[in-house]
């Protein structure tokens, strides 16, 4: 928990964090993005000295050390649940990771499980090192997302984004991610009211994107 809060700070700023916080405990709402893999992706150049490649169990303790919030247990629980880690290496160390996968998965943000469509990939957590932040390896690392779901038959990539986060909201519209609508919840534990817009809804207790239509809300502030 303690390792997340820095972790906002450090990307939002803790006057952002701080103004933000209480509202955060009782209401929580997500974007949801989504990306047709089956038109071309936008070109963005990687950095020639970063190199990419599957998280193996051996590189555990490389990525635990780079982002301490991807502890063992976490890792072991994405793994668990069939998610897939691209990361970004320069020399020996973790830059970047990216979570995805094709699998149902529980959003422990959210509270409740996404369940992907046939042919549908859900980008999950990612990070960059703060030492590569401002460098345009968030857009970089979610295109080789993107690249690797659709070579491996994947024909859309969804992903949630909490409305506050601006750094991910413009790299969603960097490439071209449809907004589809949005989830959240007001309250806390067993008293939460989860609530959807558009085109998500909770299917038998499940987050889906039944609909592959954009949808186009009235302009609001971030």
């Amino acid at each position: 928990m303690v390792q997340r809060v820095l972790e906002v700070g450090r990307l939002l700023g803790w006057r952002r964090v701080i103004e933000l916080g209480p509202r955060w405990l009782v209401h929580r709402e997500f974007l949801v993005f989504s990306r047709d893999l089956t038109v071309p992706l936008p070109a963005h150049p990687s950095p020639p000295d970063l190199r990419w490649a599957d998280l193996t169990e051996e590189d555990w303790p490389k990525l635990t050390r780079a982002h301490p919030m991807m502890g063992e247990r976490e890792i072991r629980r994405r793994t668990n649940e069939q998610q897939r880690c691209l990361v970004g290496w320069v020399d020996d160390a973790v830059v970047y990771y990216q979570w995805d996968t094709m699998q149902p998965i529980f959003l422990t943000y959210l509270g409740r499980p996404f369940r992907p469509a046939p042919g549908e990939c859900f980008a999950d957590a990612a990070g960059t090192s703060p030492l590569w932040r401002s460098r345009g390896l968030g857009t970089v690392g979610l295109l080789q997302s993107f690249h690797r779901a659709r070579v491996l038959g994947c024909r859309r990539a969804t992903g949630l984004v909490a409305w506050f986060n601006e750094p991910s909201i413009r790299i969603a519209r960097r490439l071209n991610r449809v907004l589809e609508g949005r989830v959240g919840y007001w309250g806390a534990g067993a008293l939460r009211h989860y609530y959807t817009r558009a085109h998500v809804r909770f299917e038998s207790g499940s987050l889906v994107v039944p609909s592959p239509m954009p949808w186009t809300e009235p302009e609001r502030s971030l």
